[in-house]
């Protein structure tokens, strides 16, 4: 048995389809304010942390970024993309690398450290590959067309 084609696929209904699209893009925006400058303004938004310590030292965020996954990690010298069928198969969760620049000073010097987190993305949402693409490409990555609700992996 060949790759899917779309004239294998089912007929689905439009009408109930551009419902359940529509209902989904309203989480989607949402997902995307947070992703796209939510999430970093919250974490510019802490306080900073003071240590006990002589001398003391104060900690604080001073940046934070989001970007794509790609596989492998920065652990290893090379990297490629991952779609979310990739994290199905693998049973893992697809997520955004979220890279933190902690800031650490004293009375005389400054020291820049940076963390890397993981956030899990929303399918379809701007930082997810399959956002934009035509049902040609969601089928090329092995994406269900009728999957009208967009999901979380993980």
């Amino acid at each position: 048995m060949g790759p899917m084609q779309m004239d294998d696929l089912p007929v689905i209904n439009e009408k109930k389809c551009s419902y359940l699209k529509e209902a989904a893009r309203i989480h989607i925006d949402s997902f995307n304010y947070v992703i796209d400058e939510g999430l970093r303004l919250a974490l510019l938004d802490i306080d900073p942390v003071f240590t006990k310590t002589d001398p003391c030292i104060k900690i604080s965020i001073s940046d934070a970024e989001l970007n794509q996954l790609q596989l492998p990690m920065d652990l290893r010298h090379h990297k490629r993309t991952i779609y979310p069928t990739e994290t199905r198969i693998r049973k893992t969760t697809y997520y955004a690398e979220l890279y933190i620049q902690l800031k650490f000073e004293t009375k005389t010097e400054t020291e820049y450290s940076e963390r890397v987190f993981f956030v899990p993305l929303m399918l379809k949402s701007n930082l997810c590959l399959l956002n934009g693409m035509d049902d040609e490409n969601l089928l090329k990555h092995k994406e269900d067309l009728n999957m009208h609700i967009d999901v979380w992996y993980s």
